[in-house]
């Protein structure tokens, strides 16, 4: 990815390609991307931008993983705009904040929180690019703006990646100063290769720089070694707190000075180093940081016994190192060098165990699984229930239901509660209950071996069509027999000249949709055979199940509430011929407005990311293939320019999106590409 800087280079060089002369003041990177926009405007900079950062094919890379694994920060402001930070955490532990509105989602003792102060390109209308976005920034979030000050004003922020001249950094500063003076909080900022006067420089607006030299190696070593540093130095405090703590006046009163010089410092040092190794090997084995951060010795005991880390013949000697441990720290005795030996020796004896483990046993449990009744159809309900022997802390159960044709049909993981107990309750007959016969409801709880199978029986029904659809295509009237649940039709159109039939919905609950269509009317052949229809729910491929006849065919699409637009696609236009999947037809009289709207055959193509995609000008006269709408204006995503009767023009389309274009010359001449993966 480009520096802010760099990005800010490009951006101008493309705006010189375009003749456009740059100010003095307008070389700043800030300044260039304001420009930008006002030249271009704001759709062309941020698809500009999302192709400059790699928005779409980057991933996080070493530096951002090890940020997610510290684990310890639960406030994260960033300006950046692409999505790598989240998605090195796991998705239930982070919580991404952009824009006012979803401020209420802030939850500290729980998640991460990841305040994206200048938008994202998921959230594009919210980005914070151009100097009338910095400008405007406080008036357009005054709740985010209050938050941000607040926690710069009560905690020690660090500051990762940030350039001093930073126009936001600076701003957010002056605003603080402003209001605090003298009372502002230091700033922590880490900094790569900084000069003597810039630390200086900081220092004397009450700001560190954490100086970090490269020597030779690449920033993101450098900042990654900083980062274990960070890591280490947090796990070590967790645990040894009693041996080295900052403040004097911070101790419990009836702890004792403990010194590495005496007795009781190697007891408690011994006892830390067991606590480290146990902590450590936890997490090895799946228990998160989050989960095990600040919890006592003996709740690590506890979770690791039934992971077969430790045995319950380990308990004893743990317990009495603990008791001697806690005895001469809270002076409730006199440690002797006996004392100090046994200690030692245990604990060596335990580290070494934990350093040498590779894998975990886990010890059997009991499963109990049960379900309501053992036969099923389409739409029936089906509870599963069942209890655990043993309870492996943080640990669900994974449910698995494998079809007739031992194909997965369902996973899920259920929670299991304090008495071992856990349950679900869903639907037959989804999308992928394709098959009348048995099917395996498996439980799996921790190691493999610990599970319980059910078989029940299912058989597949058709739904009663009792609805119709009434078309009228061409001239010819079609009738298309329909069944929806858990909604209403609201409208249903198909246009001439395209393969798509678009249903639209009022929809009050999760549901279906069920149409029978005949092959006459709406089609998708491959060579000789059939090929798949493509299904469309809100503009997202959507799964579904369908049946065959010779005359028509059935199909049952699943739709969440809330929906109002389902599409089918298929190879044929409506009521005619089979289309090629790549090509569009500019029919002939395209030149000249027409009642019928026949202009384009199909009017909407639906292809997969990576195709290519040719237009045929069929007509006499020229025509172009302009992205954009008439009454928008090209958005310069493509633009075929004029060409003429019996040629092509070709564009490929590598991301997902929905594509309009238009004829510039003749704009009644509308058509729409639809990418998907």
């Amino acid at each position: 990815m480009p520096t802010w800087s760099q990005l800010a280079e490009q951006l101008a060089e493309h705006l010189k390609q375009l003749h456009v002369h740059l100010s003095t003041v307008e070389k700043k990177p800030l300044e260039i991307i304001s420009l930008y926009e006002r030249i271009l405007g704001r759709n062309i900079l941020i698809t500009a931008m999302a192709e400059m950062l790699h928005v779409q094919d980057a991933k996080p890379g070493p530096v951002h993983k090890k940020l997610a694994k510290i684990n310890e920060f639960d406030t994260i402001v960033t300006t950046n705009f692409e999505h790598l930070l989240e998605r090195s955490y796991k998705p239930e532990k982070v919580n991404v904040i952009v824009g006012d509105e979803n401020i209420v989602k802030y939850s500290p003792h729980t998640h991460t929180n990841i305040i994206k102060i200048h938008g994202d390109f998921s959230n594009y209308q919210k980005l914070v690019i151009t100097r009338k976005d910095y400008d405007a920034f406080h008036k357009n979030y005054p709740v985010l703006t209050t938050n941000v000050s607040a926690w710069f004003s009560t905690k020690i922020p660090l500051f990762i990646g940030y350039s001093l001249n930073d126009p936001h950094f600076i701003q957010i500063r002056d605003f603080l100063k402003g209001a605090l003076g003298n009372f502002l909080n230091r700033w922590f900022v880490v900094r790569f290769d900084a000069t003597k006067d810039e630390i200086e420089k900081a220092s004397g607006d009450n700001m560190v720089i954490i100086n970090l030299p490269t020597d030779g190696k690449t920033k993101e070593d450098t900042l990654l070694e900083f980062l274990c540093e960070i890591q280490d130095y947090i796990t070590t405090k967790q645990v040894s707190s009693l041996t080295s703590p900052e403040d004097p006046q911070e101790r419990p009163r009836e702890i004792k000075e403990v010194s590495k010089d005496n007795l009781t410092g190697r007891v408690v040092n011994a006892f830390s180093g067991l606590e480290v190794s146990l902590r450590t090997t936890l997490e090895k084995f799946d228990h998160t940081e989050k989960h095990l951060k600040n919890r006592p010795f003996s709740f690590l005991v506890k979770s690791a016994l039934p992971s077969g880390i430790l045995t319950t013949s380990d308990m004893s000697e743990i317990s009495q190192i603990q008791k001697i441990r806690n005895s001469v720290v809270h002076a409730q005795s006199q440690v002797t060098r006996k004392d100090v030996e046994y200690v030692e020796k245990l604990t060596a004896r335990f580290v070494q165990k934990l350093s040498e483990m590779e894998t975990v046993t886990i010890l059997p449990v009991q499963i109990e699984l049960s379900v309501n009744k053992d036969f099923f159809q389409d739409g029936d309900t089906l509870t599963i229930s069942g209890k655990v022997s043993k309870i492996l802390p943080n640990l669900p159960v994974t449910v698995q239901i494998m079809g007739a044709d031992s194909s997965l049909v369902h996973v899920s993981q259920l929670e299991v509660d304090t008495k071992g107990h856990f349950d679900n309750t869903f639907n037959t007959g989804r999308p992928l209950w394709q098959k009348s016969g048995k099917y395996a409801i498996t439980a799996i709880y921790g190691a493999d071996k610990n599970k319980a199978t059910r078989i029940i029986n299912y058989e597949k029904t058709e739904p009663e069509l009792t609805d119709e659809i009434q078309l009228k295509i061409d001239g010819k009237s079609h009738i298309i027999f329909c069944l929806i649940e858990g909604g209403s039709f609201k409208g249903y159109y198909a246009t001439l000249g395209t393969n798509v039939l678009t249903i639209l919905t009022n929809t009050y609950a999760d549901g279906r949709l069920s149409l029978r269509i005949p092959r006459h009317l709406l089609d998708a052949k491959k060579d000789d055979g059939d090929d798949d229809f493509f299904v469309l729910v809100d503009g997202e491929e959507a799964d579904f199940y369908e049946t065959k006849t010779v005359a028509d065919r059935t199909l049952t699409v699943d739709f969440a509430m809330g929906s109002e637009e389902i599409m089918i696609v298929g190879t044929t236009v409506l009521g005619g011929e089979t289309l090629q999947k790549d090509v569009v037809k500019i029919l002939k009289s395209s030149g000249a407005p027409r009642d019928d709207e026949k202009y384009l055959k199909p009017q909407t193509l639906i292809i997969k990311k990576g195709q290519t995609v040719t237009w045929e000008n069929c007509d006499s006269v020229g025509h172009t293939v302009t992205s954009g709408t008439p009454e928008g204006g090209h958005n310069g995503n493509f633009d075929s320019g004029m060409f003429v009767g019996d040629s092509t023009y070709c564009k490929t389309f590598d991301k997902t999106g929905t594509y309009r274009y238009f004829c510039i010359v003749h704009p009644w001449k509308e058509g729409k590409i639809i990418v998907t993966e």
